[in-house]
């Protein structure tokens, strides 16, 4: 009869399985897995197939969608959901094979002084989820450097009983004082601590839009701005370099699209999405509120804004454009590089007329409103049909 072992707060899901491994005799937690899947097999069946977090909940005295929650990474690595109606981690993009088991990191993280007060306040240390996060290299209940232990069964054993432990580089913890890095560190805990899912269209469109206004602000001389742009700009080139390596490299680069996908509604890395808005907004805090803004909603409104997030990114995309070229379809051809049909479908698709053959007092008109309208403001004037006389 194995005996249970509540995890402590915070405490990453393989550094607890590594101490119920131990508190009931097993030399690791691989050999502790392979028992219960195997104890779980005989009692309902050779057809039966558990996760890991599933074998491992009735022994942490909490249900499996607490535990997954409260103890692994899944709430920073799988952020965003595909499914209009699945935000937890049971569905297919949570909690299949050992993807509570995941450690997106090289090697397990411990902050010494989070050590020392776990001897000697409860006698034994323990590993936190916090500090196992991509981008993190200090504490931030100590302000220190993490240390660092590269050993495949480090977690099999309390963080304090590791004397090779090495400390993280000086330098990337200097970093974590640049404003970008800061904002990082606060959405990717908030990520962790709220344990909410967002639909990727959802975070396509609060990204996306983020980057056109900054596009439109940087002048750049028609060519696109892209998400990656925003993230090179405002970290640093050596905290890139460690978390996110070959951001600099070619735009056919797989970590490149996978940046750029986060403004199409692709399903991205978590630390794309924390990325993403620590790039670009001011403050972490709106950062956070934008993004999960939708999350609370009726399931109705929610889908509503799901299905309107594409049209709305596409009109933002040829909104400045459009604007720069007043309207005029081969103006807008010309600057885009695609050709006039191109154009036409396009502006059909998202409510912004051909303005062409429009008198210059109208057209003035129009883009004069636009210029300034808001968001609701588009939509209504879309929703009406884009009739010029209205405005």
């Amino acid at each position: 009869m194995l005996r249970p072992l509540s995890p402590q707060p915070g405490e990453y899901i393989r550094g607890h399985a590594g101490r119920l491994s131990l508190w009931n005799g097993f030399l690791s937690a691989e050999e502790l897995l392979v028992f219960l899947c195997r104890r779980a097999k005989k009692e309902r069946g050779a057809g039966f197939s558990s996760h890991v977090y599933q074998l491992m909940a009735p022994f942490s005295e909490l249900d499996p969608q607490r535990y997954l929650t409260e103890h692994s990474l899944l709430p920073f690595c799988r952020i965003g959901t595909r499914e209009d109606d699945v935000f937890d981690y049971h569905g297919p993009t949570g909690g299949q094979s050992r993807s509570a088991w995941m450690q997106p990191k090289d090697g397990a993280y411990l902050c010494p002084d989070c050590v020392a007060s776990d001897e000697r306040t409860r006698g034994f240390s323990y590993w936190r989820a916090f500090h196992q996060l991509p981008g993190i290299d200090a504490c931030a209940a100590h302000g220190k450097a993490l240390a660092v232990v590269k050993r495949a069964d480090a977690f099999d054993r309390p963080p304090g009983s590791w004397a090779d432990a090495r400390p993280v580089n000086d330098q990337l913890v200097s970093l974590r004082t640049t404003p970008a890095v800061d904002r990082y560190e606060t959405i990717a805990y908030a990520f962790m601590s709220r344990g909410h899912r967002v639909h990727r269209l959802v975070a396509a469109q609060c990204i996306g839009m983020r980057v056109a206004e900054i596009g439109v602000q940087t002048e750049r001389n028609g060519s696109q701005f892209t998400l990656a742009d925003c993230i090179r700009e405002a970290f640093p080139a050596a905290w890139l370099e460690a978390h996110y390596p070959r951001l600099y490299g070619s735009e056919k680069s797989k970590k490149i699209v996978a940046v750029n996908a986060a403004c199409s509604g692709s399903i991205v890395d978590g630390i794309v999405y924390a990325m993403a808005l620590a790039a670009t907004f001011s403050t972490s805090m709106e950062a956070i509120n934008v993004f999960y803004a939708t999350q609370g909603a009726a399931p109705e409104v929610r889908v509503s804004a799901i299905k309107s997030v594409k049209l709305s990114t596409r009109r933002d995309r040829l909104l400045p454009c459009y604007i720069a070229n007043e309207g005029r379809v081969t103006c807008i051809a010309k600057a885009l590089g695609v050709s006039h049909v191109t154009v036409s479908y396009q502006l059909r698709s998202v409510g912004l007329p051909p303005l062409g053959r429009v008198p210059e007092l109208d057209r003035q008109r129009v883009i004069a409103f636009l210029s300034r309208a808001s968001e609701s403001e588009l939509d209504h004037w879309a929703a009406a049909g884009s009739n010029i006389d209205a405005l």
